[in-house]
């Protein structure tokens, strides 16, 4: 007999073992199993209450997140104003790049001014957005957007574009 066919019949003299094994756990367990059960020894009586249903005067309306964290914001701007999927990816890498999506970010720059919020909006806009409103990232995401359409759709208007950082 070879090691192969040995190993064949001692799987199968070990699986007509657990066979047997089975058979005989079956005879014994059945009588147990199928003992009759009083359904009121395992359930027991619950007391049900009616609740009255008030209708509304309007059905509320379900509204999805908008705008919950700034990388989903800039996409949702973006999408809201028509922008294209190409500009809209663009956008990210700015924000990624100017302050790594940090809605806190505060740079002082060499002038004196300050570079606030995700898209590191500067001073020089203080009289179109305020300081508050750029640490706000909803409304710096937005001037951003509104930067880059008066700019005609350029991004001149960061430094990590001008300098070739983003790709």
């Amino acid at each position: 007999m070879t090691t192969k066919e040995y190993n064949k019949r001692k799987y199968q003299n070990t699986m007509l073992g657990v066979f047997c094994l089975g058979l005989m756990f079956s005879i014994f367990t059945t009588p147990y199993v199928w003992k009759k059960v009083n359904i009121k020894d395992v359930v027991k009586p619950v007391e049900i209450k009616a609740v009255e249903i008030v209708p509304t005067a309007t059905p509320t309306k379900i509204e999805t997140p908008f705008c919950y964290d700034p990388i989903t914001c800039i996409r949702d701007v973006g999408e809201e104003l028509g922008e294209s999927n190409s500009d809209i990816m663009t956008m990210i890498k700015i924000a990624k790049a100017e302050s790594g999506y940090r809605t806190d970010a505060i740079n002082k720059n060499k002038n004196g001014t300050f570079d606030i919020g995700v898209f590191q909006i500067n001073d020089v806009h203080s009289k179109r957005i305020s300081r508050q409103d750029r640490m706000d990232f909803e409304k710096n995401i937005r001037f951003a957007y509104k930067l880059h359409q008066e700019q005609k759709h350029s991004f001149t208007a960061w430094s990590v574009w001008n300098k070739g950082l983003i790709k």
